[in-house]
């Protein structure tokens, strides 16, 4: 017998009039009765995104977003934190690992998985062109499963308190990045 891995390749860019990856992942998290768990070095999403995320999270599913502890641009990061922020508020785990990570994942109840280059941010959802794998294979997602527990075990959870105990000039930061946010 031949092992299969069943997968579907998702391309998308600015030369097609709807957003392919982006719909996908709306689709999935909507769908999602246990967990969703997501890398990503940039969470500058889109409020269609924001609203899917949300509502998984009050719906009582598991919901973390692993993103970088330490940026590689601090425009981009600083607005990442700030969504972070509402999202964590919003009851989703959010956390930072300990370096700068460039993982593009999606878990979702360990039936889907995907991977590729999309980051949850404008320029992936309008300007770039982007691929990304979903697979549907539960010993895959397993494995994807086992990796996001591992790079979680070197990290650090966005607590309330990190976020009251911020400086308040990276709050500002903060707050003047996401204003910029659409532009990023």
């Amino acid at each position: 017998v031949e092992d299969r891995l069943f997968m579907q390749i998702v391309a998308d860019g600015p030369d097609r009039p709807e957003n392919a990856i982006e719909e996908a992942y709306i689709k999935a998290i909507y769908a999602a009765k246990k967990r969703i768990w997501l890398q990503t070095p940039y969470l500058i999403p889109d409020e269609k995104f924001t609203t899917a995320i949300k509502c998984a999270a009050k719906s009582g599913v598991d919901v973390r977003i692993m993103i970088p502890g330490v940026p590689d641009k601090s425009y981009a990061y600083y607005s990442t934190l700030s969504y972070a922020e509402e999202y964590k508020l919003a009851g989703v785990k959010i956390v930072l690992w300990k370096g700068f990570i460039h993982s593009k994942t999606l878990l979702i109840d360990g039936e889907i998985s995907s991977l590729g280059t999309f980051n949850l941010d404008n320029r992936s959802f309008k300007l770039h062109f982007e691929i990304t794998a979903f697979v549907y294979d539960k010993l895959f997602n397993e494995k994807m499963a086992e990796i996001f527990e591992e790079d979680e075990r070197h990290s650090f959870e966005m607590t309330e308190n990190y976020i009251v105990n911020r400086p308040l000039f990276q709050r500002f930061k903060e707050r003047l990045m996401r204003l910029l946010s659409p532009l990023m």
